[in-house]
């Protein structure tokens, strides 16, 4: 048997002596003991070294805040807080230090050193009575965060700009565009006999497209309304909203002879005005896109769902889910579709100016909720509008 001390290799007769009256198990205890505190002895040189050539501060402090231990960066936040290597923490870090030692749990701080910003951990160490201060650099973070907020800032700022725009433009195009109107319904009454077959199919083109644009119009004043004339959320009862949309629409839904099923539907803050515009374009939207020939059906149904990752989620989400058996739609175009004056559809074939299903998301938007849509071209399409359980 051979065993190494300082480098060197003897010989042991494990045959006599101590090994032979203690025998085998006290030697490899005895080796085993050796071997632990050897591992140590490395982890702690390992740990020291690596604390004085960290370039984040890494410290030791007593429990009435004294200093115990710093490796360079440390001196430079203390120095930062005019400190003393050897003296005591600033009184706001010894209350700190005091909580984190009494609770025994790690605690948290962030704190600037120069133009660097520091995320500062204390760490009790068992009944010692003392505290590992680890800091860690998240000048990048910070600053990333503080550069996200300001282009969030300015895109705000953009979007309220872009809304102010839109309202004043179509505001401002009204009157212009109900001249245009005006006169053509004058020639229309007083002067479409005298003018040719051809002239009076430029008399019919200048009606419609005088329609089509106060109908884009009327559709972009109401697109930036969502957020420029909107109202308080208050408590509205989702069912009583859909039975007045129904009733509005009672007339359309007998000329394209569909038909409306509607299951329990949540009571939940909003603004009562857009929940009634959110509803009445999706129903309408699953009414209107059907095979000729095939009454379209509609199911509003609806489901409280635990967590979601919205906005003012607290609590869970309400799930409302709108389906059809109508033509539906590509899924390659899902992301159009809430896009303001997207068409899936030729204006020949479905009418409308593009604008429901965008007004239907901007809501939703303003609501801390989101919209989704699936479907199989040719068998139907889905509209899942998840929002927040709680709202202000």
């Amino acid at each position: 048997m051979h065993v190494r001390k300082d480098g060197a290799t003897f010989p042991v007769d494990v045959r006599c002596g101590p090994f032979e009256r203690q025998g085998w198990s006290a030697f490899l205890a005895l080796a085993r003991d050796i071997g632990e505190r050897k591992e140590a002895e490395e982890a702690l040189a390992v740990l020291a070294k690596f604390s004085s050539e960290s370039t984040n501060p890494v410290l030791r402090f007593g429990a009435d805040g004294t200093v115990l231990y710093s490796n360079a960066a440390g001196t430079s936040l203390l120095e930062e807080w005019g400190t003393e290597v050897d003296g005591v923490a600033p009184e706001f870090w010894q209350n700190l230090m005091r909580e984190t030692i009494e609770s025994g749990q790690t605690a948290q701080a962030e704190v600037a050193l120069g133009n660097r910003s520091l995320s500062v951990d204390l760490v009790p160490v068992g009944t010692a009575g003392y505290v590992n201060m680890y800091g860690s650099d998240i000048t990048a973070r910070k600053r990333a965060e503080v550069e996200q907020q300001e282009f969030a800032y300015r895109l705000e700022r953009s979007n309220r700009d872009l809304e102010h725009f839109a309202y004043v433009a179509a505001h401002d195009l009204q009157e212009p565009l109900r001249k245009i109107q005006t006169f053509a319904d004058r020639l229309v009454f007083k002067g479409r006999e005298p003018l040719s077959v051809e002239g009076r199919g430029y008399l019919d083109s200048i009606q419609g497209a005088t329609e089509r644009m106060r109908a884009l119009i009327d559709g972009l004043l109401e697109y930036s309304r969502v957020t420029t004339n909107n109202q308080p959320f208050a408590i509205v009862d989702l069912g009583q909203v859909a039975s007045d949309v129904l009733s509005d629409l009672e007339a359309y839904i007998e000329g394209v002879g569909g038909r409306v099923e509607v299951s329990s539907l949540p009571i939940l803050g909003a603004d009562p005005v857009q929940m009634r515009q959110l509803l009445q374009n999706l129903i309408h939207n699953g009414l209107k896109f059907h095979e000729p020939g095939r009454p379209p059906t509609l199911r509003i149904e609806a489901e409280c769902v635990p967590g979601y990752d919205g906005e003012d989620s607290a609590g869970g989400s309400w799930r409302l889910i709108v389906s059809d058996h109508g033509i539906g739609f590509d899924e390659r175009y899902r992301d159009r579709m809430f896009a303001i004056f997207q068409r899936l559809n030729g204006r020949g074939q479905y009418d409308g100016n593009g604008i429901g299903l965008a007004l239907c998301a901007r809501i939703v938007e303003r609501h801390g909720g989101r919209i989704e849509a699936v479907s199989t071209q040719g068998e139907g399409a889905t509209f899942v509008v998840t929002l927040p359980l709680n709202q202000g």
